[in-house]
């Protein structure tokens, strides 16, 4: 009976610890459990907040770029060529001392018209030119009429790409002439008032405009405006027209 007795007691007893066992393993898997989803929580939690930081630099605005985009173009500073002060390449004398020199001439009556026969021209002495005014008046006239010497003195030829075949007549009286744009020429040397030194055309740059003669006054290193003289001298009567820019 005693036997029987402890036979089952330990039987009891084995049962005991193996239902111990089984429950500290089922404390073990659940525990085991809640790490897996503490961890994968932890993963999950991780890879969003990389996504997020991923995708924030392309939703938010540099606001240096922003500032760039948004500014106002810079004004251009360049002047314009319509805005410069366009002015003669020489220096002018006064004003009084002009109108004196040309009266004191119109009285010995020492100068002839530069072109033979009569010619039709205006006041276009200082019109506008590229990058400069006009330094003398033109005088149209058909081509190879001739040109002649508005005072005695010394006959130069000469040519330049702008003025073409030219002559530079210095006369006794210390004004120096200047032909521009001939055909051809004709005397040279000391000449005579009214005497042919060369004939109109349309050499230099008033290649493909109108015949003219294009005619300049100087008294030493002054540009002088020849527009009165001729006026006085002209064989026809002529009135002062506004100026006009074209060929030189």
């Amino acid at each position: 009976m005693i036997k029987k007795i402890a036979a089952v007691t330990t039987t009891i007893f084995c049962l005991s610890g193996l239902i111990f066992g089984l429950s500290l393993v089922n404390i073990g898997i659940s525990e085991a459990h809640v790490t897996i989803s503490k961890t994968s929580q932890a993963t999950l939690s991780s890879s969003a907040t990389q996504s997020s930081n991923k995708t924030a630099p392309s939703a938010t605005k540099d606001p240096k770029k922003t500032q760039t985009k948004s500014s106002p173009p810079k004004p251009n500073t360049a002047a314009s060529p319509e805005s410069k002060t366009l002015s003669f390449k020489a220096k002018r004398p006064s004003k009084e001392l002009e109108i004196a020199m040309i009266q004191k001439m119109i009285i010995s009556k020492s100068f002839v018209f530069p072109v033979a026969g009569k010619a039709n021209f205006s006041d276009n002495f200082g019109a506008p030119r590229k990058g400069y005014l006009h330094q003398g008046v033109d005088i149209p006239a058909k081509l190879g009429t001739p040109v002649v010497a508005a005072e005695a003195g010394s006959a130069v030829f000469m040519t330049g790409q702008n003025a073409g075949n030219y002559v530079v007549l210095k006369s006794k009286t210390g004004i120096t002439y200047r032909y521009m744009h001939l055909s051809k020429f004709g005397s040279k040397g000391q000449v005579k008032a009214g005497a042919v030194i060369g004939y109109v055309g349309i050499t230099g740059n008033a290649a493909g405009s109108k015949p003219h003669l294009h005619f300049e006054m100087w008294q030493g290193s002054l540009l002088l405006n020849p527009f009165l003289i001729l006026k006085a001298s002209s064989p026809i009567k002529m009135a002062a027209a506004p100026a006009k820019p074209g060929p030189k």
